[in-house]
């Protein structure tokens, strides 16, 4: 177990040594940038405030050697102040008509009597770059640090071996190991600190943290594996240790060093335990050891100590409460948790840190960890009678916090505080809110509310006594609305415990809640988001409320809060008509709909509530009518395909479920209204708000579809199956009308290309419909592999519609309806039993695949001529795949019908070597009929798709036949492909290639 510590520590340290490095190179990057930048303002500086250059007449003396340097340094000397005002003049100019001081020219510099040298040009200024980043050095990150470490995890890892091996072999006494451990470590010190500190300062720390570690390991084997010294003094020891690593790390700034001995600090208590609880001891050694891991990180600015140092304080307190926590102890946790709470709240102000976002994160976490006993008592049920002292203890916290908050700008305390709270209430009702606990119902959720209160008015504290920016006041609001979720939480554990009825206090949380969602929805700046997501909750609350307290005896009323709340937000979302519309209260109109008509689904379940029917229908009418509000006010279509949805479904559960003759009328007039609701929805809308919406037209056109199955269900129940086909053309009827009612609206105009679009777009989607409902019909009404040639038929039919109505979703519609053609008859084999077997070859199987191939082909045709766009030749080609796949299909049943015995077509039924060999050679013809008609056509898909069945029937013949067959029947299936390979090889000689050259 303590090798595993060891591993975790030494993994931890490397950690910890990477991101430490990473800061301080960050920081030496932003120092150095910062200096440039200085550098370069001062340079700047000094050039506009030095005035010209005057030659006096003993600078002159002293000739040019004089006036180089000053050339030189051109970042403060311009070449003009510095050069003669006349450069050709003669040299023997005497200095005394230099010009006088008050003129601003420059005077000429004197000559001397010998010949100066050649003067340099002066260099023009160079701007400052800033360095470009040093590369890596691996060799030196791994030949000497990377090195250095590993050495000194290998020494620390060769004690411990050393130590097992021998224990193992008994060959040193206990004494003696200890005494060989002491000296390793202290070795090792001295052996850094006096032959290795100077010069190798980087091999140096690794061997101290090894003796630092080496040292822990020794006073604990010392006194908890040997026994030879007693617990004070491995204690002190461990202490001395500690204290020994805080100050080398903070002399040579060797941060591994320092974490060695935290981690060995907040070992020592764990490694020394008796198992007594002596808790003022305890934390005592604990503050103090958080007191000086402050001090050495604030002088060093390590805040992974901060981070350690919290993570430590934490473990060892709960190690505390999970085995010592008693209520005779409650007041020395209250305590304890007040005093680090404190202690981490101050950290960043005392340390000086409070521009790190690192050490405000760990005040942070350490202040709100009084929240850890509450959670603890909350969660206790020996606690729950004490709830007003838990309460208090929470509120006060509370308090203190927001005062935090606002005087200091941390509102991200209040946040935590908030979770923190919200949790805490949970936990106790979760066990306060039982009928058996003896906690007041109506005390309880009182105080509760009050706490919530507390966050609810943080915004108006912090307008009067702070100075927030408006980011931070949102961060406000955001607490708010977490102790809002808190509150509900609350009351979902009341209705959880059978509380809600009497429904006073549950009312008083409701109430609550929509007063704190109101007042903070209302004002301008409102958080983003808080709107939609307060209604969310609140409405999944009422209908957790609703599933759980209604009766047959009030499903209507307790409906009609949904209902209500429903409305309620759609005025408040629709109370001016400005043309800045409340987005986020259009939002949450729809969340509330949706999740009512979420809890109408789940109403389902329930038969008791859903058998009459008539009150659920009308719920959802009036939340149909609620969204439809909301899309007519902000143009957001989007929800109106997926009403129509859950609207059909909802009417198809309930029928499944309750349907009774004595329900046909109301059921059959319910989804007729809903029916013709979505139908005619776009067509009563003014045609301009709409006309280039697709969503409420496509809607619409798919009302019939989407009502089908209810439709047909009550048909079905009512009138029985004998005229079933007569409903999808009753309604394709219905669709025929309203495409004539569009094309009456969407009227194209001589060279309105828009109008043009829409009016072809919509023409095409409701004729589409109408052919889907006359393809249905058949199946229907004849038999069950009608369904699969109707929607061949019909995919044949929109690709020949779409000749005159180019409109691309036509072939896409198509498209989907081959890909379902191909999947039912390739891998449905229920299709095989659904006739008897007939004549050979001609027989069901042969209609049946051979109609759906023979659409497929022709579709691709009627495709490829309507449209060149590469789309829609690539589906082409996806939809004459599918009949080539067909046709080989057909083949293989009709010679597996050819052979079966049975009533029924039989895939292996050991009938011999003949099915086998007229199977090869179907495959072959097969591929030799596609190649024939690719070389015909021109088309190298289609040869190139012969040669695959071509490759597949060698396979088979080679893999299969070879040991399978047997006698004459071999000798045919090999003569029979090397006839037909030759054939093809003489074929492509003579068409392709030939055709090619």
């Amino acid at each position: 177990m303590f090798l595993a510590f060891i591993a975790f520590v030494v993994a931890l340290f490397a950690l910890l040594r990477s991101n430490d490095l990473a800061d301080r190179l960050r920081r030496l990057e932003s120092d150095r940038d910062d200096l440039m930048s200085r550098l370069s303002a001062l340079q700047k500086l000094v050039e506009r405030l030095r005035p010209p250059t005057v030659a006096s007449p003993r600078e002159a003396e002293k000739g040019e050697a004089a006036v180089a340097p000053a050339v030189n340094a051109a970042p403060v000397a311009r070449p003009s102040e510095l050069t003669p005002a006349a450069p050709h003049a003669a040299p023997a100019t005497p200095a005394t008509k230099a010009p006088m001081p008050p003129s601003p020219a420059p005077a000429p510099a004197a000559t001397p009597a010998s010949p100066p040298p050649a003067r340099p040009s002066p260099a023009p200024t160079p701007a400052v770059v800033e360095p470009a980043s040093p590369p890596i050095d691996w060799e030196s990150l791994l030949g000497v640090k990377g090195a250095a470490w590993v050495g000194g995890i290998a020494l620390i890892a060769s004690a411990i071996f050393f130590a097992r091996w021998t224990i193992e072999q008994g060959l040193v006494t206990p004494e003696l190991r200890f005494i060989l451990m002491l000296m390793a470590g202290t070795g090792a010190l001295v052996a850094a600190e006096l032959g290795l500190r100077k010069g190798y300062e980087r091999t140096a720390n690794p061997l101290s943290g090894a003796g630092i570690a080496i040292l822990y390991i020794a006073f604990f084997a010392g006194h908890s594996r040997y026994d030879l010294i007693s617990m004070p003094t491995a204690f002190a020891g461990m202490v001395f240790v500690t204290i020994t690593a805080c100050v080398l790390a903070v002399r040579y700034d060797a941060f591994p060093t320092a974490v060695l001995g935290l981690l060995g600090g907040f070992a020592t208590p764990v490694a020394l335990s008796t198992g007594q609880d002596r808790p003022v001891g305890l934390f005592t050694y604990i503050l103090l050891l958080n007191l000086g891991l402050f001090a050495v990180g604030a002088k060093r600015r390590w805040h992974a100590l901060f981070e350690l140092g919290l993570v430590g304080t934490l473990l060892i307190q709960i190690g505390w409460f999970s085995k010592f926590m008693s209520p005779s102890n409650m007041l020395i946790g209250v305590v304890v948790f007040a005093v680090f709470g404190v202690l981490y709240l101050v950290l960043p102000v005392a340390s000086k840190e409070e521009d790190s976002n690192r050490v405000l994160l760990t005040g942070a976490i350490g202040g709100i960890a009084p929240f850890l006993f509450g959670v603890y008592l909350a969660s206790s049920p020996e606690y729950v009678e004490q709830w007003p002292l838990l309460f208090g203890m929470v509120a006060l916290i509370d308090l203190a916090i927001l005062a935090m908050a606002v005087l200091r700008g941390r509102v991200g305390l209040l946040i935590s505080a908030s979770v923190a709270t919200s949790l805490t209430l949970t936990l106790w009702a979760g066990q306060g809110l039982k009928p058996s606990s003896g906690a007041s119902l109506w005390g309880s959720t009182l105080f509760a509310i009050f706490i919530v209160a507390i966050f609810g008015v943080s915004r108006r504290v912090a307008d009067r006594f702070g100075t927030l920016e408006t980011s931070l006041f949102r961060a406000l609001e955001m607490a708010a609305h977490t102790a809002w979720a808190g509150l509900g939480l609350f009351a979902l554990i009341m209705i959880g415990h059978d509380r809600g009825a009497p429904a006073g206090p549950f009312l008083a949380v409701a109430a609550a809640m929509a007063l704190l969602l109101i007042e903070r929805a209302g004002h301008d700046e409102r958080l983003k988001g808080a709107l939609s997501l307060g209604t969310t909750g609140l409405a999944m609350l009422i209908q957790i409320w609703f599933l759980s307290s209604a009766k047959p005896s009030t499903v209507l009323g307790y409906l009609a809060v949904p209902v209500l709340l429903s409305l309620l937000l759609s005025f408040f979302a629709g109370r001016t008509m400005s043309a800045d519309k409340d987005v986020e209260g259009e939002i949450a109109v729809r969340v509330s709909s949706w999740i009512a008509i979420f809890g109408l689904f789940l109403t389902l379940a329930e038969s008791r509530l859903a058998t009459d029917g008539w009150p659920l229908f009308l719920a959802m009418a009036a939340q149909i009518i609620v969204i439809t509000g909301s899309v007519l006010r902000s143009d957001w279509t989007i929800g109106l395909p997926a009403l129509l949805g859950a609207s059909a479904l909802h009417m198809m559960i309930w029928q499944l479920a309750y349907l009774k003759p004595e329900k046909y009328t109301t059921a059959f007039g319910f989804t007729t209204l809903f029916y013709f609701l979505f139908l005619l929805l776009p067509m009563v809308v003014p045609f301009a708000r709409w006309r280039e919406a697709l969503l409420p037209w496509a809607t619409s056109a798919l009302a019939g579809p989407a009502f089908f199955l209810p439709f047909y269900y009550l048909y079905k129940e009512a009138f029985g199956e004998s005229a079933i086909g007569l409903l999808p053309v009753a309604m394709a009827g219905v669709s025929v009308f309203a495409l004539r009612l569009v094309s009456s609206r969407f009227v194209a105009n001589p060279g309105d290309e828009l109008a043009a679009r829409l009016r072809l777009r919509y023409l095409a989607l409701f004729t589409a419909v109408a052919l889907w409902f006359i393809a249905v019909a058949i199946p229907l009404q004849l038999d069950r592999q009608w369904i699969t040639l109707g929607w061949a038929l019909e995919a044949m039919a929109l690709c020949w519609l779409f000749g005159r109505l180019p409109h691309r979703g036509l072939p896409v519609f198509a498209g989907i309806l081959y890909a379902l053609v191909g999947v039912r008859l390739l891998f449905n084999p229920e299709i095989l039993e659904y006739q008897e077997r007939g004549a050979p070859f001609f027989n069901w199987i042969l209609y049946t695949y051979g109609i759906a191939t023979l659409c497929c082909l022709v579709g691709q045709s009627l495709l490829r001529r309507a449209s060149d766009n590469g789309f829609i030749q690539q589906l082409a080609n996806a939809i004459a795949l599918d009949g080539l796949l067909l046709g080989f299909w057909l083949v293989n049943l009709e010679i597996l019908d050819y052979f079966s015995t049975g009533p029924y077509i039989a895939i292996s039924d050991g009938t011999g070597y003949s099915v086998k060999l007229a199977l090869s050679a179907g495959w072959g013809l097969y591929a030799i009929v596609l190649l024939v008609t690719g070389v015909a056509k021109d088309l190298k898909p289609l040869r190139y798709l012969s040669l695959g069945f071509l490759l597949l029937t060698v396979a088979k013949v080679f893999l299969y036949d070879l040991s399978e067959l047997g006698g004459i029947f071999r000798v045919f299936s090999f003569l029979g492909l090397a006839v037909g390979l030759i054939l093809v090889s003489l074929f492509y000689q003579r068409f392709v290639f030939k055709k090619n050259q």
